[in-house]
């Protein structure tokens, strides 16, 4: 089975029904399959082989699907860019894939046209929403283009269907080739482990689509059957009116997200009784804020995912069930875990020899799946790395519990050894986030003369509050052993952050990397 059976079935079952809404855009199966049909018979004229290629600039929008799906019909892969880059970063990203055709919305036409002499490999240009001269038009290659089926005999389920680029906080992103295969496993999660995705159901798609766990969530509900409400872009009081308008059952939203629509002054004023799931990921949510959310959004609603871009991205969900205040210590406890393995995902705990530690012991996340990546694109080392023998390596520490409930202790790279002794970051920010009067909290290893690394913690105060350094490290002295309080605190307005919410850590660690002397 590959993808381009997934869109078949469903135009065979609900032929009529909505599969995309998009503004004012309301397309069908059949109406969907016979755009993307008009596509992919058209990329040849573009210059696009199979096995090349294209790539898209542009914001959330309906169009983001027909390249995907036209794009496993034609055999060629597509790779969604990250509109909120720099245009140095756009280059590398568009240069490293070889990409040969960059589909982008007119709202972009400055930024291509300042990077177009610095791309090597395109050779073809579509503004997909508006007739720009001297580009291609997305609409007149469609009326032109074919609407039959193609040819998808020589489709494998194993060939590259697209490329995600990693976020970076690390450095530079690399190309995640995601395959047939791997999207369709991570469809089958999607539907089991979202408990449980009917074809009746109305999905929003509120992150952006070059994020995959935003995008998986969207495939999942397509995979089903299901119709998908497209949001161009996030915006709180939109996405309240869309959830009224269309009654929709369910979205996936990021952590920081959540809080913006928790903030939202007018958010008492709108029907929300369609929602029936919400999932949340890209980064750990803060109890007191899943305590606001659900007693805003209600309970048996709240479904946390884990993944990477790699794995994908599922590896670990937690159950609607796992979301309770009250209850035993170990019901409590797992408020602090990422739930347990997805279907078909098996997870490990090892050292750093690759052996098996035993239950409650700290060591690196390592999965096998059919969700996971076949390699980083042009970067043999780095898949080697990352993949030995079936298991993808992910780069974070942490501890299975009697029950196979996952706890993220820390990224591998983000410990901090100070005097000798482990620190997780992670460990550290949890307490910072229990003082009354800090909102976000993000810690760091920078140098010491002494212990060779020491702790510092950037924080944003509460809207109103107040707190010094010095309470600060004391409040964390009475609640973690003495060699894992911060040393250190800055105060600041934000943290940098990815797209999906995940702290750059890269960018803290430049910014305020000095070495420490007091």
């Amino acid at each position: 089975m590959n993808l381009v059976d997934v869109i078949l079935n469903n135009v065979r079952r609900y032929p009529d029904k909505l599969v995309l809404i998009c503004g004012d855009i309301r397309l069908t199966y059949k109406n969907f399959n016979e755009r993307c049909n008009r596509l992919a018979n058209s990329f040849e004229m573009l210059g696009v082989r199979k096995g090349e290629h294209i790539i898209l600039l542009s914001k959330n929008c309906h169009i983001h699907f027909e390249l995907f799906f036209a794009s496993a019909k034609a055999g060629v892969v597509f790779i969604p860019l990250n509109y909120r880059l720099s245009p140095r970063e756009i280059i590398y990203i568009i240069n490293d894939s070889d990409s040969k055709c960059l589909f982008f919305a007119k709202e972009y036409l400055s930024v291509v046209q300042s990077i177009k002499n610095d791309l090597k490999n395109v050779g073809t240009y579509v503004c997909i929403d508006d007739f720009l001269e001297g580009f291609n038009y997305y609409e007149e290659i469609l009326k032109k283009g074919d609407p039959k089926e193609p040819d998808t005999s020589f489709i494998n389920e194993d060939d590259i269907v697209t490329i995600f680029y990693t976020s970076g906080t690390t450095g530079y992103p690399k190309g995640a080739m995601i395959s047939h295969r791997n999207r369709i496993s991570d469809m089958i999660n999607q539907v089991t482990d979202n408990e449980y995705i009917e074809p009746e159901d109305i999905h929003l798609n509120v992150g952006p689509l070059y994020h995959i766990g935003a995008l998986s969530q969207s495939h999942g509900h397509i995979y089903r059957g299901c119709t998908v409400v497209i949001l161009k872009e996030f915006d709180p009081k939109t996405i309240f009116e869309l959830i009224e308008k269309e009654r929709v059952n369910s979205f996936w939203a990021a952590p920081t997200m959540i809080k913006m629509l928790l903030d939202y002054p007018e958010k008492d004023k709108y029907n929300l009784k369609s929602i029936k799931t919400i999932t949340y990921a890209g980064a750990p949510m803060p109890v007191e804020l899943l305590r606001r959310a659900i007693e805003f959004f209600g309970k048996n609603k709240f479904i946390q995912f884990f993944g990477m871009t790699e794995t994908g991205p599922q590896i670990t969900h937690l159950r609607r069930k796992d979301h309770v205040f009250e209850g035993t210590e170990k019901q409590l406890m797992r408020l602090r875990s990422v739930g347990i393995e997805c279907q078909n995902v098996h997870v490990r705990i090892v050292d750093d020899n690759d052996k098996d530690l035993s239950t409650g012991e700290v060591g690196e996340i390592i999965v096998k799946s059919e969700g996971v990546t076949k390699g980083y694109w042009k970067k043999p080392e780095e898949t080697q790395k990352a993949i030995k023998n079936g298991w993808f390596h992910t780069g974070d520490m942490g501890y299975l519990d009697e029950d196979r409930y996952l706890y993220i202790v820390d990224r591998k790279k983000d410990m901090i050894i100070t005097g000798g002794e482990n620190v997780y970051s992670a460990e550290v920010e949890n307490v910072l986030c229990m003082h009354p009067a800090i909102s976000e909290a993000a810690v760091i290893g920078v140098p010491h003369e002494k212990w060779g690394e020491t702790v510092k913690a950037i924080v944003i105060l509460k809207t109103g509050q107040k707190a010094t350094e010095e309470e600060i490290i004391e409040f964390c002295k009475k609640n973690l052993a003495s060699y894992k309080k911060p040393t250190s605190v800055e105060f600041v307005n934000e943290l940098p952050k990815t797209a999906s919410g995940k702290v750059l850590k890269r960018e803290l660690r430049e910014r305020y990397g000095g070495i420490f002397k007091k």
